[in-house]
């Protein structure tokens, strides 16, 4: 069933792409909005380790998510075609075309993103005291709409540069956030408060609001500051799940390697999951009878 509030779930730039989409295909699956935001960096590691490429507009990248997690059932999705400027496929351009393409697209949205953004802080946010929400005049980047999906569930990208999103703010509810894969970059701004950008800024709303917090590190070795960091976070009420795969279940392929971090994250939220067999599923095998 579909929750009444929203998970948010962020993805950084550590390596380990294949578990925040994971989780974004199960959560999608299962009928759960969500808020997503990718920080800059995750987009290029989604690009390497799993050939997703995003590019244009929100509203664009976001149907480009949804048909990767969208098609099959491994974490290989097929990727969008890039669109011409009449709307109609590009004739098969070459990688270097596409690449050199989509970076000037990217310049060009991420200084119209800059302007926007400075008008706002100039001019300020206008309330209609007859509506609910702010009334804002640049809803291209903030993209306060869900759409639904051909499967009904919901989801809403954010930009992460984007302080007007809703999950900036202790106002608006959710069942908690799930950063993964969480770089200890991202760590030690949500230790330190600084509130730097929208990943790390929800990531203090939920603290403040006692909401979860779930961090997906993926680090190794750790440093002695990595380890104060968690350290200070765990203290606050985050839970720190490290990308550490259980081996009892005898994994098959990075697929279940996966699932089983995946759905440690999805115990933590009480969602019910089969990503991974429980340690009495696993005793009970033939292959434990003489352990």
């Amino acid at each position: 069933m579909t929750q009444s509030k929203p998970i948010t779930l962020a993805i950084t730039g550590a390596s380990g792409a294949p578990y925040g989409f994971a989780l974004l295909k199960f959560l999608l699956q299962q009928g759960q909005k969500i808020d997503l935001v990718l920080s800059e960096n995750a987009t290029k590691v989604a690009k390497h380790e799993l050939g997703l490429e995003l590019y244009g507009e929100l509203e664009q990248r976001k149907s480009q998510i949804l048909n990767y997690v969208g098609t099959g059932s491994s974490l290989r999705g097929t990727l969008v075609t890039k669109q011409s400027s009449f709307g109609t496929p590009s004739p098969n351009p070459s990688p270097r075309q596409t690449s050199i393409s989509s970076k000037i697209e990217e310049k060009k949205l991420e200084l119209k993103r800059k302007r926007e953004l400075k008008n706002k802080y100039k001019q300020g946010l206008s309330y209609d005291l007859n509506e609910a929400t702010p009334t804002t005049t640049s809803p291209s980047y903030s993209q306060s709409s869900h759409q639904a999906s051909a499967t009904s569930h919901e989801l809403t990208l954010w930009a992460a540069d984007d302080i007007t999103a809703s999950i900036a703010s202790g106002s608006y509810k959710s069942q908690g956030m799930i950063i993964a894969p969480c770089s200890m970059g991202s760590i030690a701004n949500i230790a330190a408060g600084t509130s730097n950008n929208l990943i790390a800024r929800a990531a203090d709303v939920c603290l403040k609001e006692r909401r979860k917090l779930v961090l997906m590190a993926r680090e190794t070795p750790l440093s002695s500051i990595h380890l104060t960091n968690m350290l200070k976070l765990s203290e606050m009420g985050a839970i720190v799940l490290p990308a550490s795969p259980g081996f009892y279940k005898k994994p098959q392929s990075i697929d279940d390697m996966v699932k089983f971090v995946c759905g440690k994250a999805l115990d933590v939220f009480g969602i019910e999951n089969e990503n991974f067999n429980r340690w009495d599923q696993a005793r009970q095998s033939p292959s434990y009878a003489n352990v």
